[in-house]
């Protein structure tokens, strides 16, 4: 009877594609049934845990032994990992999900044996792969649609208005009328020539299209001009303050980029900041620099924070954008091998930061393949 149920108990192992087997803890040694054997290739039926995890991928090497390891401390009495083997003398991974627990212990209670399976999982993993790539193709067609929707409708925002006071242009000769519509038009003009050239700025850097040309950039100049640049452009009851180091600091990265990010940081410190003060300002630390612009304005709230750098993100329709550039400014950042960021509390201000690495990504590899 016992032998009869041992054979439709390995039947339906061999069936379903699982594979029993018993770990000795003072031994370190795995016992295997045929199946086992025949399916893997070993040599026998008893295999080392050190042998067994040569045949594991590189990444995959530490999963088993560190499984084992939690039982026998008494960590976890149960053990599942996923990991990918091969067969010896083969060269093709599959992927194995390894169930263990705890069987037998001595008069001390330490663990002295330990028993499981061994369910080959290839093809799931391969199912789970290609539903993970068409949910993933599915949200970039989402993606694409709302991004075409809201581009269209940002674009015909000001040629509406654009084509509408054209032709109201041609209906009067009230001087006054005329430089109203011409101001009007001047201003969807420019909204629609910033819309375009920021869809072309995120194409081409999303393509890879971008050059980015690297030079040592003085930051403290890099700054202070912005400074120049912005003190018209605020509004009469704010003041623009500068925080800098005493001495300059020189930084290898892309100067045009570095200033479009900055400049869109404190673009919109302008449109929203009707008193008090924007700061502007960077501070170097070990391995990064980390650049800020700081304003008094009127906050995000709490619930948009994590939408700030999508695309067309825009929290109030009174003010002018084209919701994109911050979108942009996370990209250059990004390729710039930094990381970007915003704090910030509705009625008390923002502060929209970005760092940037003193040592580029792709510079240190350059200089550790030089050594």
């Amino acid at each position: 009877m016992y032998e009869k149920n041992k054979q439709m108990l390995d039947f339906i192992f061999e069936a379903v594609n699982i594979m029993p087997w018993e770990y000795d803890v003072e031994t370190q040694t795995f016992s295997v049934n045929n199946v086992f054997v025949e399916r893997h290739n070993y040599p026998g039926n008893s295999i080392r845990i050190d042998k067994l995890t040569q045949y594991s991928h590189p990444s995959d090497k530490h999963l088993l032994s560190e499984g084992i390891e939690s039982m026998v401390k008494g960590t976890s009495n149960l053990m599942i990992i996923q990991m990918r083997t091969k067969a010896p003398n083969r060269d093709e991974y599959r992927w194995f999900e390894m169930q263990g627990v705890v069987y037998r212990r001595n008069e001390e209670g330490e663990v002295i044996k330990i028993i499981g399976l061994k369910h080959d999982i290839t093809e799931l993993k391969h199912t789970e792969e290609l539903i993970r790539l068409r949910e993933k193709a599915e949200e970039s067609n989402r993606l694409k649609s709302a991004f075409l929707a809201n581009m269209s409708h940002e674009i015909r925002t000001p040629l509406n208005a654009i084509v509408g006071f054209s032709s109201l242009m041609t209906e009067t000769e009230n001087k006054e009328d005329l430089r109203a519509f011409n101001k009007i038009i001047q201003t969807n003009n420019e909204m629609l020539l910033r819309l375009i050239n920021d869809i072309l700025d995120m194409s081409r850097i999303e393509a890879g299209q971008l050059d980015f040309k690297f030079s040592d950039v003085d930051l403290n100049e890099l700054v202070q001009n912005l400074e120049k640049t912005f003190r018209f452009k605020i509004k009469q009851e704010v003041l623009i303050a500068l925080e800098l180091p005493q001495e300059t600091y020189f930084l290898h990265t892309e100067k045009n980029r570095l200033t479009q990010v900055l400049s869109n940081f404190i673009s919109n410190a302008c449109k929203y900041t009707s008193e008090g003060t924007i700061t502007i300002g960077y501070e170097v630390e070990e391995k990064q620099v980390y650049f800020f612009v700081r304003d008094t304005g009127k906050g995000i709230a709490k619930e948009n924070l994590p939408h700030v750098f999508e695309r067309f993100a825009k929290f109030d329709a009174f003010v002018q954008g084209t919701g994109l550039g911050l979108s942009i400014c996370e990209l250059i950042v990004q390729n710039l091998g930094g990381e970007i960021g915003v704090e910030s509390e509705l009625g008390k201000g923002s502060t929209f930061w970005c760092t940037l690495p003193i040592v580029h990504p792709k510079q240190e590899k350059t200089q550790r393949n030089a050594i």
